[in-house]
């Protein structure tokens, strides 16, 4: 539930049990981490954080500000008012006690000391399903234990009247029980020197999980672990993350980076547990080193999508040798337009791809071959292929001794074609009834003497062997 802050909504009479939904706020503005901290009563304190529903049980007629804080949206602070109103029945309010295994104890105590009951009735519901009564149990004493029948959500009402006569009802907050473990969901990222920023665990073959390992090839590596959402989440949760039993420092208490650098096996645990409660669970991520003998990275700049003719720059300089006794020695290129180059020394080449006409493609897979010292050899490409697009062919005719489009009579024109791509045939249509016809480039330049004065449209039409044609015109005026 949420209101204008402006607006003083009226929850009822004390004691009122109230339930605030966010997850519509989570769901309307696409957020997947679940990050929200309440104070349910004003006073500036947090009571619950990091659940989407959260309820209150408010035991004073008064005006509550209640402030929801979303860290997730700048930490932006939303505030509002909510009214409980006087009761006109004696105030009460259950205190669970301790519990073992699915028994508590419960105490009813009311505000005011001297009110005098002559019947209780405690009603156990199931809050998890539309607070369905389960049992109802009858007592001259304020305190009773039960034993639940098994995991869920719970809560206890007690129903009373007094020797006056006056009947009333109060409500536990709701209880987890039997919720002896949390479920854990986490993100795993890294970033190491061949891959400079965080990326998820497994989006290459650097840092992948095999069978419930963190496998890395290269050193040092950081490895992150943020922690999305834990079930049960209840108030006072303790998160803790060691490498090798040392503990390792978090910023938020959610998200946890570590460095791995020895070439030895390590173990993460990640421990959730509830000191109040008792209960704790962990998730315990083995980490394995297995260094290739040859870490390759090809970067490609300064896209891998271009325009015909497309120049691109191949970056193998990162490329790492994990045996200190030797080194790269050899870099062969199949570029995979059918130019290779082998045994190159340089780690940063250039190439210029075309659109390939004759077999309408414009995809390559360049393929790198690395060879070092010691006769090791690794072939590598990048992580995406390198897709040239056809150019846009384009014609402009030029007048070339009469740029202002105006000669007169008897005077020598000369014209001239400006086309890109290579043409097989050019078809040229000077106006004063003469035309001419070429192969490829042949005829890009020609002149013409118009003796009669008049305004005359020049035409040509550029044939290419494998695409459309393209036709232009340009107007010239003879005086």
């Amino acid at each position: 539930m949420f209101n204008d802050a402006k607006t003083e909504l009226s929850v009822g009479k004390v004691p009122s049990k109230v339930t605030f939904d966010a997850s519509k706020v989570f769901s309307d503005l696409g957020l997947t981490d679940y990050k929200i901290i309440r104070d349910g009563n004003g006073d500036g304190t947090p009571d619950k954080q990091d659940q989407s529903t959260a309820t209150f049980v408010y035991k004073e007629a008064k005006v509550y500000m209640i402030n929801v804080r979303f860290p997730s949206l700048n930490n932006y602070l939303y505030t509002f008012p909510i009214r409980v109103e006087q009761s006109d029945v004696p105030v009460c309010e259950i205190l669970i006690g301790s519990g073992q295994d699915t028994t508590y104890a419960f105490q009813t105590r009311f505000l005011d000391p001297n009110v005098v009951i002559s019947e209780y009735q405690f009603n156990i519901v199931d809050t998890a399903h539309k607070n369905s009564l389960i049992e109802s149990i009858k007592s001259k004493s304020p305190d009773f234990s039960y034993q639940f029948p098994g995991k869920g959500s719970y809560a206890v009402q007690t129903n009373f009247i007094t020797d006056a006569g006056k009947q009333g009802q109060c409500e536990s907050d709701d209880i987890a029980i039997g919720s002896t473990t949390f479920d854990i969901s986490y993100d795993l990222k890294y970033k190491s020197p061949g891959s400079p920023s965080f990326q998820k665990v497994g989006s290459d073959a650097n840092v992948v999980l095999q069978s419930g390992a963190v496998l890395i090839r290269e050193i040092p590596t950081v490895l992150q672990i943020a922690i999305t959402k834990i079930v049960p989440n209840t108030v006072g949760l303790i998160k803790k993350v060691t490498l090798d039993g040392n503990a390792v420092l978090s910023s938020d208490g959610s998200t946890f980076e570590v460095t791995i650098q020895e070439s030895k096996d390590h173990e993460v645990v990640l421990l959730v547990q509830d000191p109040s409660r008792g209960t704790k669970s962990q998730e315990v991520i083995p980490i394995k080193i297995k260094r290739d003998d040859i870490v390759g990275k090809l970067l490609v700049s300064p896209d891998t999508v271009g325009i015909d003719p497309f120049t691109v720059k191949f970056d193998a300089s990162t490329t790492k040798v994990n045996d200190p006794t030797d080194e790269i020695v050899y870099f062969s290129r199949d570029f995979g337009d059918g130019v290779i180059k082998k045994n190159l020394s340089e780690s940063i080449v250039s190439h210029t791809y075309k659109y390939d006409t004759a077999k309408e493609n414009g995809q390559y897979t360049p393929i790198l071959t690395l060879q070092t010292k010691k006769g090791r050899k690794i072939s590598i490409s990048p992580d995406n292929t390198i897709i040239v697009k056809r150019a846009n062919q384009t014609l402009v005719i030029h007048i070339d001794s009469h740029p202002a489009q105006v000669a007169n009579a008897n005077d020598r024109v000369n014209f001239s074609l400006e086309v890109n791509g290579l043409p097989s045939e050019i078809h040229r249509d000077f106006g004063n009834g003469k035309t001419l016809n070429c192969q490829a480039r042949e005829c890009i330049q020609a002149n013409q003497v118009y003796k009669t004065p008049g305004t005359y449209t020049i035409k040509a039409e550029v044939v290419y062997a494998s695409q459309p044609s393209i036709d232009g015109s340009i107007a010239l005026k003879v005086k």
